[in-house]
C-alpha cells in the first residue's frame, strides 16, 4: 500500500525541520575558547554598556580580580559570568562588582 504525502504534510515536515534547525543554532553553547577581549565581540557590547564595564578600575580595591563573578585566566585577564564570550581585564571594573567571600 503506497501512501502519498500531501503538500500540506510536506509543508508541516519542512516547517518542523526549520524550527528544529533554528532551535539548535540559537541554543548552541558558546565555545569555551573565546579568549579575546569582550570588546572583540560586538554582541557583548550591550552587556558591557549596561554594567559600565571598564578595562581599568577607577575605584580603589574594586577590580574584577577580587569580584566573585571573575575567574582568573592568563595574561591578567579572565572570565566573567556576566559575559558569554571573551575575557575581562583583572584590573577592570563594572557596576555589578561584588566582593569575593
Amino acid at each position: 500500500m503506497d501512501k502519498k504525502i500531501t503538500r500540506r504534510e510536506l509543508g508541516k515536515l519542512g516547517a518542523g525541520a526549520l524550527m528544529a534547525g533554528g532551535a539548535i543554532l540559537l541554543g548552541r553553547p558558546v565555545r569555551a575558547d573565546s579568549h579575546g577581549k569582550i570588546t572583540d565581540y560586538p554582541d557583548q557590547a550591550p552587556v558591557a554598556t549596561a554594567v559600565q564595564y571598564k578595562e581599568k578600575s577607577e575605584l580603589e580595591g574594586k577590580t574584577c580580580e577580587n569580584c566573585m563573578l571573575f575567574t582568573a585566566g592568563e595574561g591578567g585577564r579572565g572570565k566573567c559570568t556576566l559575559f558569554m564570550k571573551g575575557t575581562v581585564a583583572a584590573a577592570g571594573h563594572c557596576t555589578s562588582w561584588a566582593a569575593k567571600p
